[in-house]
């Protein structure tokens, strides 16, 4: 239990640092090129080369993902900054539902029912979330970045769950080592090279390696709580935890505030990310 409640905290503990970064005015794009460092370093400390995979088998996997993770910590961090931490949280919980469509359509795998039910009430849930406030002009800002997270979410679940398929997920710790490298490798790329930001403010930094540190050990305490619990008991309760945490806090702390109908949708939401996740 203490592995799960440390991947759920380290978990929502990056949406919180990306809220934060607003409020002491952190730059964003260079506390990810430290993160993602700090991360690489983390996970190669920790991983058994000894078991390692072959670099030649793994990368074209480790790039699609290393690039995908630098895009989507940068659109994380907009999308939790801009349209809120619950929602944010919800987009990226509910993209389970892109490797199911993508198992179903590609390699002809069965839709059973309960997950079945959890994607039609995942179509309600979306519409009654996003549903504008009374009132409320609609802005695009607030459903785009969220939907751009579910996108590269369940593409980055499709990918991993492509690389499990082809064995190549041999040695956990040091296949997400070589992702985060080449996720650091793009940030730094697009961050200082061609953005040409400046690496000077110690608070970017601090902030950066607290991003890494909860980004390495989300996933690596996340790994550990799956050597425990069976898939169907731990993705199921792991999920509706972090969405309902996550809007918990993002009310209470953040003063993020919702209608009726959209407190109806994340509660539908939660309930279609478990039956998504289940068995």
């Amino acid at each position: 239990m203490l592995y799960f409640t440390l991947a759920l905290f380290f978990s929502i503990g990056i949406l919180l640092l990306f809220r934060l970064y607003v409020t002491f005015k952190v730059n964003t794009n260079i506390a990810i090129v430290v993160s993602y460092l700090t991360s690489t370093i983390l996970c190669f400390s920790f991983s058994d080369t000894s078991k390692s995979i072959l670099i030649n088998q793994n990368s074209l996997f480790a790039l699609l993902l290393g690039i995908s993770f630098f895009v989507g910590f940068i659109f994380l961090s907009l999308s939790t900054q801009k349209s809120g931490i619950s929602l944010t949280s919800v987009a990226s919980n509910i993209s389970v539902i892109i490797p199911i469509l993508v198992a179903a359509i590609f390699y002809h795998e069965k839709i059973i029912g309960i997950h079945l039910a959890g994607v039609i009430a995942s179509i309600p849930a979306v519409f009654l979330i996003f549903k504008p406030k009374t009132k409320q002009k609609f802005s695009r800002s607030i459903i785009i970045y969220p939907f751009i997270i579910f996108v590269i979410s369940g593409f980055n679940n499709s990918i991993l769950r492509e690389a499990q398929r082809n064995g190549v997920v041999a040695n956990s710790m040091f296949f997400l080592g070589i992702i985060f490298g080449i996720a650091f490798i793009s940030s730094f790329f697009y961050s200082i090279i061609i953005k040409k930001e400046k690496p000077s403010k110690t608070k970017d930094w601090i902030f950066g390696i607290l991003l890494g540190i909860a980004n390495f050990a989300s996933t690596f305490y996340f790994l550990k709580s799956l050597e425990i619990f069976t898939s169907a008991l731990f993705f199921p309760i792991y999920n509706i935890s972090f969405i309902t945490i996550s809007t918990f806090i993002g009310i209470t702390f953040f003063k993020e505030t919702y209608s009726k109908l959209q407190m109806i949708g994340l509660f539908i939401a939660g309930i279609a990310v478990m039956l998504m996740n289940w068995g």
